[in-house]
């Protein structure tokens, strides 16, 4: 019998250039619209950034914790 038989063979992903929890440049603050959210994925995690009543920004994941739907499709009411 082969010494390989029976082994579970899974493909490789590529090493991650980026670093997790480090802070990267998402976009310019006047890239943002005043009542818009932005959606990206940066380091493989999908980001939802907007801006709150104040007008300072917020990122947060973009993924409901109920219904796991994307944050960026619903719409903002407060902070």
């Amino acid at each position: 019998m082969p010494a390989d038989r029976g082994r579970e063979y899974r493909r490789e992903e590529p090493m991650e250039l980026l670093v997790r929890n480090a802070w990267y440049v998402a976009c310019w603050d006047y890239t943002l619209a005043e009542t818009g959210m932005l959606a990206m994925t940066i380091a493989n995690e999908p980001i939802v950034i907007y801006r709150g009543e104040s007008g300072r920004l917020i990122a947060l994941e973009d993924r409901c914790v109920h219904r796991a739907a994307p944050l960026s499709l619903g719409r903002r009411e407060g902070d």
